[in-house]
């Protein structure tokens, strides 16, 4: 499986990656993790409009994740809070997937939401 090679790169203590770890996390995200993803996915799925669909639903699902945990947080905070992030995302739009150096909306327009 395409993450075998990750397995535990805690270190013992649980504190932080190991040494061995972290080689591995840099060996790892240097083979281009997005590559491996969608190549594992295609393979998986056979069928690219099941691909487009898990994306879409992955993305959605960590999006829900991390603004619970923000709306959890603001509550802490006083003053404005913005989330944003540096660029957009590619699920299936033109048959392309995450990024490109093409100058699509989907790229360029930048998430962003102010919460007061």
């Amino acid at each position: 499986m395409i993450f075998e090679e990750l397995s535990n790169p805690l270190s013992d203590t649980g504190e932080g990656v190991s040494n061995e770890g972290m080689r591995k996390l840099k060996k790892f995200a240097g083979a281009d993790l997005s590559s491996k993803l969608l190549g594992t996915l295609k393979e998986a799925l056979k069928d690219m409009e099941k691909v487009d669909r898990i994306l879409k639903i992955a993305y959605r699902e960590n999006l829900k994740w991390v603004l619970g945990n923000i709306a959890d947080l603001v509550t802490t905070i006083d003053g404005a809070v913005v989330i944003t992030a540096d660029h957009g995302e590619l699920l299936g739009e033109y048959g392309l997937h995450f990024h490109t150096d093409l100058p699509l909306p989907q790229l360029r327009l930048v998430p962003w939401f102010t919460i007061k």
